[in-house]
């Protein structure tokens, strides 16, 4: 059976795919406005951390980062631009996990148990440390060799089951 990479309606599956993402786009925006409203109404030390002098400016900014991510996103879908949609939409998603670490930190457990308390032993951090040091080359070198023996193998636009 041969399947096709491409539909028969590749005009019509494209603009349902940018409709599609911007429907995402506003409903992320939609939710992140109510998850930033709501968290400092229903959770005391956020509120507390949240307001806080030195650090409100640093998560003021936060929101208004996000709005001109979402901004950039919305106008690069307008465009029918093919990367630089997922370049944004990968900067709104590590601000919005910025924007967490930085209000439940230093607490894993809000509020009760702090990333220090629940980080292992520190021969372990070191043991891990060591052999992840190791290993990551090795997978990199691995995959890299991959790339090299199986580039340009695969050719033609269609997939075949064998």
């Amino acid at each position: 059976m041969v399947l096709p990479i491409s539909s028969s309606k590749p005009k019509e599956n494209c603009k349902t795919h940018y409709r599609t993402a911007k429907l995402a786009a506003i409903t992320t925006l939609i939710g992140a406005i109510l998850i930033t409203i709501a968290t400092p109404v229903v959770y005391e030390n956020a509120r507390a951390k949240l307001f806080h002098q030195p650090e409100v400016y640093i998560f003021a900014l936060i929101p208004v980062l996000g709005v001109v991510l979402i901004g950039l996103l919305l106008r690069s879908l307008n465009q029918k631009a093919e990367a630089t949609p997922l370049v944004w939409t990968i900067l709104l998603f590590l601000l919005t996990f910025v924007g967490l670490g930085l209000v439940v930190f230093p607490y894993i457990i809000p509020p009760s148990i702090t990333i220090y308390q629940a980080a292992a032993a520190p021969s372990a951090l070191v043991f891990m440390i060591i052999f992840i040091g190791f290993l990551i080359p090795i997978m990199l070198f691995y995959n890299i060799y991959n790339y090299i023996v199986f580039r340009g193998k695969v050719a033609g636009e269609h997939y075949s089951e064998s």
